[in-house]
């Protein structure tokens, strides 16, 4: 009896410790990525050439890889491809961490492990021009654009999603259009490489606030790029060294420069979708930290660069269905409004025309046309995205005043829309829905 008591004693102690104990490690069969496809099937999930990954990684294999092989660590080259997955998809990292057969946390360090290295790059492919050399072949190519003299840089700025910081301070990443980002300042030349970027700047930040603190500033003020201009669109201050284009043109000299300044800065449009668009991971609102968000708009910036330099043309997955459309000029919109107002039958419900779809189509292509005199790359999908939302706005609008309540005044009223007396016309061939 006492012998049973004892055994079964004995074994429960044995259980108890058993559960006090940690799981053993489950080491996972690391796969060999880099082999796994061919050099066309690379591109597509890692968004560069198998050449430029390996020149890549030579750059900082030996801070990647581990002094021991103690618990199966993972490669330098798996630790770039995770970060470059994650770059080319913006997915959760549990997602990526499934797809490579290693621990979200892991894939949490190997992408903010990988970002520093590739950020401390940013100072030998991202600069200006410095040579005489550099500088002439730079105004060359703008002045290929639209026959534009001494551009040496078009600048703007884009807004990268990110999840609410958090704190006292967090809403003053809230920007203009209601949500969460970094405003990120941008300069490019006409080949759309990246020459300066400014990526610390909270998105209710206006962009000409953003430009007037940045060392790039300080070196033309400086007279270190003597007569030589960056083009802006008007939200900045027009100077000696910084020109926008005019509020409203007249003389035929004036129309020329109008023309050929929209023509010349469209490139810094281009390079934002086309820098969005071959990292996703931009536009998809990273759920990472702020500071770790900061060395990742870095590295992708510089990445582009890269591939920019090895004339890579990295295909867009056609399911992206990314519709990441450069903004419109003032000049351009009330272009937009003029030629959509003259053709009633895209807008003028109660007409025969409204219903005729080869009409509507057929008037949305000459819109295209006469667009593309003054904004390149002008599609229908942007004509009818920008027309929707001039659309919404003026409605909202409409709204706000009819619900205005009585005795309150209009005094405390601000209207936000900039072309209501041109989209006035809307408000009599549109119904609000309920």
């Amino acid at each position: 009896m006492d012998l049973n008591l004892s055994s079964s004693s004995s074994s429960e102690e044995e259980e108890h410790i058993m559960e006090l104990l940690p799981n053993p490690r489950n080491l996972r069969p690391r796969t060999d990525l880099f082999n796994s496809y061919n050099d066309e099937e690379f591109k597509a999930p890692f968004r560069l050439s198998k050449g430029c990954v390996v020149r890549l990684l030579s750059r900082f294999e030996n801070e990647l890889e581990k002094q021991n092989m103690k618990n199966d660590p993972i490669s330098p080259m798996n630790q770039l491809l995770c970060a470059l997955r994650f770059y080319a998809t913006g997915s959760f990292q549990q997602v990526i961490g499934d797809c490579m057969n290693i621990h979200k946390s892991t894939v949490c360090r190997c992408i903010h492990r990988v970002s520093h290295h590739i950020a401390l790059m940013a100072q030998e492919y991202i600069k200006m021009p410095a040579t005489a050399n550099d500088i002439a072949s730079v105004k060359t190519e703008f002045y290929k654009l639209s026959q534009f003299p001494g551009v040496i840089g078009a600048i703007d700025c884009t807004h990268i999603p990110i999840k609410s910081p958090g704190g006292d301070n967090a809403e003053l990443y809230r920007n203009r259009k209601g949500w969460f980002s970094i405003n990120v300042q941008i300069v490019c030349d006409a080949n759309l490489k990246i020459m300066d970027i400014v990526a610390r700047w909270p998105g209710s930040v206006h962009h000409s606030t953003i430009f007037s603190n940045s060392l790039l500033r300080a070196r033309f003020e400086a007279n270190e790029f003597a007569n030589l201009y960056m083009l802006g669109d008007s939200g900045y201050m027009c100077t000696n060294y910084l020109l926008t284009p005019l509020a409203n043109p007249r003389t035929e000299a004036e129309m020329r420069y109008q023309n050929a300044h929209i023509k010349t800065r469209n490139v810094i449009e281009r390079l934002n979708g086309v820098w969005k668009r071959r990292f996703p991971a931009l536009r998809s609102g990273m759920q990472l930290k702020k500071e770790n968000i900061l060395r990742i708009i870095v590295a992708t910036a510089v990445l582009h660069n890269i591939a920019n330099n090895s004339r890579q043309e990295n295909e867009i997955a056609e399911d992206d269905n990314v519709f990441d459309f450069p903004s419109f000029e003032a000049i351009q919109v009330e272009e937009l409004i003029e030629l959509y107002k003259a053709r009633p039958c895209l807008y003028a419900i109660k007409t025969p025309q409204y219903k005729n779809r080869h009409a509507r189509t057929k008037a949305l292509e000459e819109i295209e046309t006469a667009l593309k005199n003054i904004r390149r790359n002008t599609t229908v999908a942007e004509i009818k995205a920008k027309i929707n939302t001039l659309r919404s706005n003026f409605l909202a609008e409409v709204r706000k005043i009819k619900n205005i309540k009585s005795g309150a005044g209009r005094s405390i009223y601000n209207d936000t829309v900039v072309f209501r007396p041109n989209v006035f016309y809307i408000g009599t061939h549109s119904t609000q829905r309920n």
